[in-house]
């Protein structure tokens, strides 16, 4: 939060709840009382008085409960929220495009670091991962539901930095040393989703509508 300048986070002190089906600890957040959840957040909006909200698409990416529980309190909060006066008025949902999705294995690959010679062959994929590639299909989206795509290449080595000071999440995924094109062509720019307003039929954006 540093890296990107944000001030002060607000913690809402709720536990992780873990993968999809591994037993849900007490006190997780994907159990958490849907109301109260969402009133908690529509008094951060007032408070905060944002203009666009930004949260995780339906699936969560990959499926894991804290984000689909995300996507889920933060779209209702935003929709009581915006039927205030001074309310916010667009809403986004970060979301994958299949095209993406079905490159993945060139994005690892580019990461993978050289051949040593002589070196035994990696193991094959295990049973989770493939799950979880599968998984990651399911749930991105066809690229023609995909209304916004921002690109932020000329802010990309601040971004490098964030996910660099990620360490629980980014064990093994060293994007420094991948090359500079490939780090262009996976995290130069997102894909997001406006909820709303709805898009007309056809429209694409380039930069994510409401922002001053």
């Amino acid at each position: 939060m540093a890296v990107l300048g944000v001030s002060e986070p607000i913690f809402l002190g709720y536990g992780d709840s873990g993968m999809e089906n591994w037993p849900r600890p007490a006190e997780c957040f994907a159990t958490a009382d849907a109301e109260e959840v969402v009133g908690r957040l529509v008094e951060i909006i007032r408070q905060l008085r944002p203009n666009v909200i930004l949260t995780f698409d339906p699936g969560g990416i990959y499926g894991h409960p804290d984000h689909v529980t995300v996507s889920a309190r933060a779209t209702e909060a935003y929709r009581r929220a915006a039927a205030e006066p001074g309310g916010p008025t667009v809403l986004y949902h970060q979301a994958i495009p299949r095209s993406e999705i079905m490159r993945m294995g060139e994005m690892r690959a580019a990461m993978e670091p050289a051949p040593v010679p002589d070196a035994p062959p990696p193991p094959p994929p295990s049973e989770d991962d493939l799950l979880q590639q599968r998984r990651f299909v399911e749930l991105s989206r066809p690229d023609d539901e995909i209304t916004t795509i921002v690109d932020v290449r000329d802010v990309l080595d601040r971004k490098l930095a964030a996910l660099a000071s990620h360490e629980s999440q980014m064990q093994g995924n060293d994007w420094a040393s991948a090359p500079r094109e490939a780090v262009d062509a996976w995290l130069g720019r997102e894909s997001f989703v406006r909820v709303d307003p709805p898009p007309a039929p056809g429209e694409h954006e380039t930069a994510l509508a409401g922002l001053a």
